[in-house]
């Protein structure tokens, strides 16, 4: 039973939701992480596995004040470059989950392992080398060349 949420605001420990995904016991959530303020007064953006009972939260590289977290959700003519990014993110790791889930062998270390993370890496590091790469090896066009240039290092 996958089920696939989009656009849900709700509050759970003062972050709030923008995108839900579960399947197979595993849920995939977009949070807004209140617990800690940036100096910047900016708030990061973090993907929230969670499995049996087991919490892992995987930074996006993005950071959002409450009130442009607040209009995510919201149907807008242009969404800001984070939201994409944002999104990106998301479905990485909701792939990643479901391949997992299908073969029968999710955990949240397997997860990692799939996802290729090193430590204290950023969804957003981690999907601009691995365009990089593809752009190397032909496998995506040069259209996707600065994308991946803009994505840290």
């Amino acid at each position: 039973d996958d089920v696939l949420v989009s656009d849900v605001k709700s509050e759970k420990y003062a972050n709030i939701m923008l995108m839900k995904y579960k399947t197979g016991g595993v849920s995939v959530l977009v949070v807004l992480d209140r617990r800690r303020q940036k100096k910047n007064g900016l708030y990061p953006v973090k993907i929230e596995v969670v499995f049996r009972g087991v919490q892992k939260y995987y930074p996006t590289g993005q950071d959002l004040s409450i009130d442009c977290w607040q209009t995510l959700g919201t149907k807008r003519r242009h969404p800001p470059e984070s939201y994409f990014d944002i999104q990106d993110s998301f479905d990485h790791i909701k792939n990643e989950v479901k391949t997992l889930v299908s073969r029968g062998v999710f955990s949240i270390s397997a997860l990692d392992t799939a996802l290729g993370l090193k430590e204290n890496d950023s969804l957003q590091q981690l999907l601009g080398r691995k365009m990089n790469t593809a752009y190397g090896s032909r496998h995506i066009s040069s259209s996707f060349r600065t994308r991946a240039r803009a994505a840290p290092q």
